[in-house]
């Protein structure tokens, strides 16, 4: 074959291979996937992007003092999905203040394969102090509360409750981006 040097053994290639799983810290038992979760575009919520063009990232705003909802399209946990862990739902947000706490419900929703149940697998409803500097990029993992089945369907909801007396931010927030994180097979 072109290209392919045959003076280096099997043996050498095979341990080098090993050498650089070793490196990078995967074991080949398992490692993280994400899903990454796409908004509905007939939510509650505004969809913008700072430019009014596109030219920018597109995100979320969720206003202080009322209750915005994200809704997000269903999702398949794909079959790799390993059952020993709990996935979690994940995502990015900004908030102009620097002080107060914002109230975040998240919904998390199995409908087993070959079924018309649906299996509540998260609630929770947090709230949770914003980073003292605004606008700063900050992540917020929650993990399921039911381990899942593989090849359910998931469906996800995300909301900031700003008119309950527990979210005490009063700037807006916006949420850039949202997914579901879980072990899979190697």
């Amino acid at each position: 074959m072109v290209g392919l040097d045959n003076s280096l053994p099997t043996k050498n290639f095979l341990t080098r291979i090993q050498e650089l799983k070793l490196e990078s810290g995967a074991t080949g038992a398992a490692r993280i996937r994400r899903i990454p979760l796409y908004s509905d575009v007939t939510q509650e919520a505004s969809v913008v992007d700072k430019e009014g063009n596109f030219e920018r990232t597109a995100h979320i705003h969720l206003a202080d003092g009322q209750t915005d909802k994200i809704y997000y399209m269903p999702v398949i946990l794909p079959t790799d999905f390993i059952r020993g862990g709990f996935p979690s739902i994940h995502w990015r947000y900004t908030n102009g203040g620097t002080t107060g706490d914002i109230l975040w419900v998240v919904r998390v929703i199995e409908q087993p394969e070959d079924t018309n149940d649906e299996v509540s697998i998260l609630v929770d409803t947090t709230a949770r102090t914003i980073p003292g500097v605004a606008n700063t990029m900050t992540e917020i993992s929650v993990d399921f509360t039911i381990i899942p089945n593989r090849n359910s369907t998931i469906s996800a909801l995300i909301q900031r409750t700003g008119g309950d007396g527990l979210d005490t931010n009063t700037s807006q927030t916006d949420v850039w981006s949202a997914w579901i994180e879980y072990i899979a097979h190697s």
